[in-house]
């Protein structure tokens, strides 16, 4: 028993053998998403003759080539759900919700029956649950097969019902250790004993302003006296970029000579089209021609490389913000 009363998670058992542990690793983040990218650099950095590490993902996206780049396999299981409310249908709506979120729980199932049996085909030793819904997904694998799991907790959950079953999943028997991004990523979890909270890192050999060559100001045609005030990141409604845009219309009234980067796109089954929204704002405020919106891109590095300021104006908490410490590891005053 801890000091507080809460029982103390029993480690994660090694094999018997000197082998590696086969570890699971199961994420839903593929298009470069910071949960994906962090997941990415443990595995670039993990201790290969520790753990012998397998992949499961949804599809392709664009962390597939850069695990094929270390040599980590991966296994593609369409049905695994990032979100229960991911859209599935061309319109919007309550009924449209509902609807995708029966679909979305079928995938799930899906995915929980194709999981058990890689599991047991392949005899894992460990299942490591990297975010959102394969959470619950990977917890109920190591149940049903005797496995144990470690969750990596990388949100702060502002809804009641996420939150409650994300806690509920934590208590599961199988669940042997949950690793926070955070101190507040944490606060839900702290109850279990199971906590540990480990910081996102950087790996600083690729966010490196020596070895990175700025690729923004060349493509939209900049000299380097131009003031370029970034944003980096998913666009959703609570990053605040419409805050954003109305400081660039303050800012703009005392000097021209400053451009705003939205480097970023709508997610993946989004409802309401916020790049569009965003950018009509920028028109009304008069200021379209100095605010640019770039859109999804693969390697940020050029582009965070040519920032002078990286902005992150989140009207919610942060868990982390993965992006301020690449900046700063680039030199980029955040």
């Amino acid at each position: 028993m801890t000091a507080a009363g809460h029982p103390v998670a029993d480690p994660v058992p090694a094999p018997s053998s000197p082998s590696p542990i086969k570890a699971l690793f199961i994420t839903s983040c593929v298009r470069g998403g910071g949960p994906g990218w962090s997941l990415f650099y443990l595995l670039k950095h993990l201790d290969r003759s520790a753990v012998d590490p397998t992949v499961m993902i949804p599809a392709a996206g664009v962390l597939a080539g850069r695990l094929e780049s270390i040599g980590v396999r991966y296994r593609i299981c369409p049905q695994l759900p990032e979100r229960l409310y991911t859209l599935r249908f061309a319109r919007a709506g309550r009924v449209w919700y509902l609807l995708s979120a029966l679909w979305n729980f079928a995938d799930g199932c899906r995915a929980l029956l194709a999981l058990v049996r890689l599991i047991r085909a392949e005899k894992f030793h460990l299942i490591y649950c990297n975010n959102m819904l394969v959470k619950p997904i990977g917890a109920l694998a190591g149940e049903v097969t005797g496995t144990p799991v470690i969750l990596h907790c990388r949100n702060i959950h502002d809804s009641f019902l996420r939150r409650t079953l994300l806690v509920q999943v934590a208590r599961l028997p199988a669940v042997r250790r949950v690793v926070c991004i955070s101190q507040a990523a944490e606060g839900p979890y702290r109850f279990s004993g199971k906590t540990t909270v480990v910081p996102n890192g950087v790996d600083l050999s690729e966010y490196d302003p020596e070895r990175v060559e700025g690729r923004l100001r060349a493509e939209l045609g900049l000299n380097g006296d131009t003031v370029i005030v970034g944003y980096l990141g998913r666009i959703v409604p609570w990053k605040g970029i419409d805050v954003l845009i109305d400081a660039a219309r303050i800012v703009l009234r005392e000097r021209r000579g400053v451009r705003f980067c939205i480097v970023g796109e709508n997610p993946v089954g989004a409802t309401r089209d916020l790049r569009g929204e965003y950018h009509r704002q920028a028109v009304r405020h008069g200021i379209a021609d100095q605010v640019h919106f770039l859109g999804f891109r693969e390697d940020v590095r050029p582009y965070l490389r040519d920032f002078d300021l990286l902005a992150l104006p989140s009207k919610a908490p942060e868990p982390f913000g993965r992006v301020n410490i690449e900046a700063m590891a680039m030199a980029v005053p955040v």
